[in-house]
This record gives structure tokens, C-alpha cells and sequence, in this order.
């Protein structure tokens, strides 16, 4: 019998102050009816922080903070698009892993014995869909967040665990569709195909395989139990949260620079900075080296690319520039609108005293003129006149 842990993972902004009604979560009576798994969340957050430190370099631990949702049930539905069907619940636990000094954070909804709706929970995920029941009561996952802070920003990403792996259940898991083994019906896409072709594991002792949003981690030595299970289970999930973290950063700059262009009249250059320093703070998690293995590297590497991660880069670096290229054009203008009042100052001021000189010279042609107020006012028609000149002739070229 396959036995498989799910792992669903939400890029998420974290507005200041979030996770403020956390504790009056936590003291809600039916958080722990019918469900006990807060003992496995801490686990799960002991062996996730072992990891940072075991596999990443020191600095990494500091910059990372995880709170525990506790337990949460889902509410597991059919895929019919007219009218879901709820098909069955299953008991998980929230965690949120927080990026310090920065927006990024992190939610898990981590599913551990999952039951045989595994794929139809993914299916629930393509659609934005994952529900929670909270007190009786229904809710999205994406609109509970919020109540603390927590602003989902893509559907999420997934890692399903597994003791094996039945051969049609796997197009589906790799496709993120519900799965129905009565039906006639299967994935025949060359992609997926292609995909479960291509195991990017790095050891004999577990096979791997990596769509655009999630992927499959086959242990060959499935230990009974969810704690034991987490050594392994969690250096697959460390790597994924670098990864995601990553494409989150980048999803957030390109959002921001977008909205400037969008906003073309506005762009500034304190607005520009704020969204590169925002972007830097993520630097930390660019550097290769901070790796300790290069087999760790190898397959971040790999599921890298299956995520499109350069992809993400390229699209923001795109953006980035037509961004640069219209802040300069809106440099230009500004500078031109300066150029044409000064101009106009000049004229304005040549004009003056082109004009007192002409009205007031028959009056006081008998009357002596001292030489200073004659250089002074030689002065002023040279500085008025060249004024004039740079701006209208020259900086209007």
C-alpha cells in the first residue's frame, strides 16, 4: 500500500505586524476536535531549522522565523466546476516560515499520512481553491490568511512525499488534476510524460521528479512513522523553500516595477529605489555558495529550472529595464519643461531691460550715467542674452 506526506507551500507578502491574532487562533476550542497533529508541526519545525543549519551556512538560520498555525482540517472536493461536492476532510498543520527583513513569508499546509484524495487536494490547488473548515464554517485558505497578514500571492507549490508510486496517479500528480482510477480516461501529454522520464534525484536511496510548480519525492525507505520520515523528507523541503522564496522575491519586484509603468506619469527615482532595495534584501539567498554540499546545489540547481526560475529573472529584468528607460524618458521631459521656463526667464528678463533702456533713454540722455551702472547693466543684458541663447538655440536642439 502506497503511504504519501503532502506538502502544499503559498508565496505570501507579509504586512508589518502580521500574525497579531495568531494567539487568539490558537486559543480557539475546536483546534484541536478531532484533529492532534501540533506535536508533528514542531517536529517539522525542528528538523526544517537542523537543516538550515546543516546543510546552508550559519548566516541563513538568523533570517528565517516559523510560527506554528497549529492544526487545521481541509475540506476535500471533487472537481465537477458547476457544483463541487465535498468528497472528504483530512487533518493537517499550518506552518509559516517568515523571511526577516523582508515581505517574503512562506504558508505550509503539511498533510502527513494523506489519504487516496491526494491528487484531488492538488486539483483544488491549480484552482486556487485549498478550503479549511474553521468552526463549522467553510473558508478559503487564501481569505483566512489575510485575517493575519498574510496576502497569498500565487497558487501554491506542492511536494508529495511518497513510499511508491502508481504509474497513471503520477501524470495526474504531476498535472495537478484530480485522479480517477475507474475512469477511461488518462493523461497521455508528452511533457509529463517526459517529466516522470527524467528522475533529477542525486542519490540511489530516493527517486525525484519536478514539474513547473511542485514535485514528487519517491523514498525507497519509507519509515513508519511521520517523525522518522522527516530527516529525509525535509532536505527536499529545505531546497524547495529556497527555491520558492527566490521566485516570491523576484514575483514581488516585477510586480512593483509593473505597477510603475503602469503609473508611467508618476515614476521617480525614490519610488525605483525602494523596489531594488526591497529586491536586495533578498540577496542572501543568490549566493551558490552558501551550500555547503554540491550535490544539495546539483538538485536546487535542477528543480530550479523545472520551476522557470531564470524565466521569472528574465521577465523581471525585462520590465526592469523598459522601467529604467522610461524613468530617463521623464527625466528628459522634466529637464526640458526646466530648460523652457528658464528660457522664458531669460527672454523675460532681456526683455526688461531692453524695454527700461528704451523708455527711460530720452530722459536722461543729458544726465551722467556712472560708468558702474553702465557695467552693470552690460552685465545683466550679456547674462539675460546668453540665457536665452543656451536655451532656446542650444538645450531646444
Amino acid at each position: 500500500m502506497i503511504t504519501s506526506d503532502l506538502y502544499l507551500v503559498f508565496p505570501c507578502t507579509c504586512t508589518k505586524g502580521s500574525l497579531k491574532d495568531l494567539s487568539e487562533w490558537e486559543s480557539f476550542p475546536q483546534k484541536r476536535k478531532g484533529i492532534q497533529l501540533s506535536e508533528l508541526a514542531q517536529d517539522f519545525r525542528g528538523e526544517m531549522k537542523f537543516q538550515s543549519k546543516f546543510e546552508f551556512d550559519s548566516t541563513w538560520s538568523p533570517l528565517i522565523e516559523r510560527r506554528n498555525f497549529g492544526d487545521i482540517e481541509l475540506v476535500i472536493k471533487n472537481d465537477d466546476r458547476h457544483n463541487p461536492e465535498i468528497i472528504g476532510s483530512q487533518a493537517a498543520f499550518g506552518i509559516e516560515t517568515h523571511y526577516a527583513e523582508s515581505d517574503l513569508s512562506l504558508f505550509y499546509v503539511v498533510v502527513p499520512n494523506i489519504s487516496a484524495l491526494l491528487t484531488f487536494i492538488l486539483d483544488q490547488s491549480s484552482r486556487r481553491e485549498v478550503t479549511i473548515r474553521i468552526g463549522g464554517e467553510e473558508i478559503e485558505v487564501e481569505k483566512w490568511l489575510e485575517k493575519f497578514g498574510l496576502h497569498v500571492t500565487s497558487k501554491a507549490y506542492y511536494c508529495v512525499c511518497t513510499s511508491g508510486l502508481d504509474a497513471n496517479e503520477a501524470r495526474n500528480i504531476i498535472a495537478s488534476e484530480a485522479y480517477y482510477p475507474e475512469s477511461q480516461m488518462f493523461i497521455n501529454s508528452k511533457d509529463v510524460k517526459q517529466i516522470l522520464d527524467e528522475n533529477i534525484a542525486q542519490y540511489t536511496h530516493y527517486d525525484c521528479f519536478a514539474s513547473h510548480c511542485g514535485t514528487i519525492y519517491v523514498m525507497k525507505e519509507f519509515a513508519e512513522t511521520y517523525p522518522c520520515r522527516l530527516y529525509s523528507e525535509c532536505l527536499i523541503m529545505f531546497i524547495l523553500e529556497i527555491i520558492i522564496l527566490k521566485i516570491s522575491a523576484i514575483q514581488l519586484a516585477n510586480k512593483q516595477v509593473i505597477e510603475q509603468i503602469e503609473s508611467y506619469k508618476n515614476i521617480g527615482q525614490k519610488d525605483m529605489r525602494d523596489i531594488f532595495e526591497q529586491f536586495s534584501k533578498s540577496i542572501h539567498l543568490w549566493d551558490t555558495q552558501h551550500f555547503r554540499y554540491f550535490i544539495s546545489q546539483t538538485l536546487a540547481n535542477r528543480i530550479e529550472q523545472s520551476f522557470g526560475l531564470n524565466s521569472f529573472l528574465e521577465q523581471y529584468d525585462r520590465n526592469r529595464k523598459l522601467l529604467e528607460q522610461l524613468n530617463g524618458i521623464s527625466s528628459i521631459i522634466v529637464d526640458k519643461r526646466k530648460s523652457i521656463m528658464l528660457s522664458l526667464l531669460a527672454t523675460m528678463q532681456l526683455a526688461s531691460i531692453s524695454y527700461s533702456f528704451w523708455f527711460y533713454a530720452p530722459y536722461i540722455r543729458d544726465i551722467p550715467i556712472p560708468f558702474s551702472q553702465w557695467l552693470s547693466f552690460a552685465l545683466s543684458s550679456i547674462i539675460a542674452g546668453a540665457m536665452a541663447y543656451y536655451f532656446i538655440f542650444k538645450k531646444g536642439k
